[in-house]
């Protein structure tokens, strides 16, 4: 089974977009704005394509049943840093 991408949440879309565009070199292609499940909110769901068919995706959620969280992955849950993690092969720095 293909894999087709991997979704993370963010609480600063604007920084998160520079960084995958500009620091990663990811393309932006495609982005979804709906509203969220509870019908009290919206979320967008941006992908960028990652290359090998694979893409990454980012949530901007924006419902007043989603808290305020820390969208650090390993941290934000009490666990080690090195614990969760994306990793990327980047031929080059």
């Amino acid at each position: 089974m293909a894999f087709h991408h991997l979704a993370l949440a963010t609480n600063d879309m604007d920084a998160t977009h520079r960084f995958y565009t500009e620091c990663m070199g990811f393309e932006l292609v495609k982005t979804v704005v709906a509203p969220t499940p509870s019908g009290k909110g919206w979320a967008k769901h941006i992908f960028y394509d990652t290359g090998g068919n694979a893409m990454f995706a980012v949530w901007d959620l924006h419902d007043p049943r989603v808290s305020e969280f820390d969208p650090a992955i390993s941290t934000g849950l009490d666990l080690a840093v090195w614990g969760n993690h994306e990793s990327f092969d980047a031929p080059d720095l």
